[in-house]
Formats: C-alpha cells, structure tokens, sequence
C-alpha cells in the first residue's frame, strides 16, 4: 500500500479509495454494469 496521498491505500494522490484505480474502473465501469459491479 502506497499511501502518498491524504486517503490511505490510495495510488492516486488526493482520490478516496474509491477511485483508487480509475483506468481500471472507468474501462470496465459501464451503466449496464453499474448494478453489479460491487459483487465483482
């Protein structure tokens, strides 16, 4: 865990750990998989 930013185990600097990995939810986050995205 790289805590670089004020969230910790966050890569990008300053993003929540939600959006810790947005190249990678943004390629697979599609409105048909909003729903079911979380169980994934």
């Amino acid at each position: 865990m790289t805590r670089t930013g004020p969230f910790s185990g966050s890569p990008n600097q300053g993003e929540p750990p939600k959006q810790a990995p947005p190249a990678k939810l943004a390629d697979e986050h599609r409105p048909a998989d909003e729903h079911h995205h979380t169980g994934r």
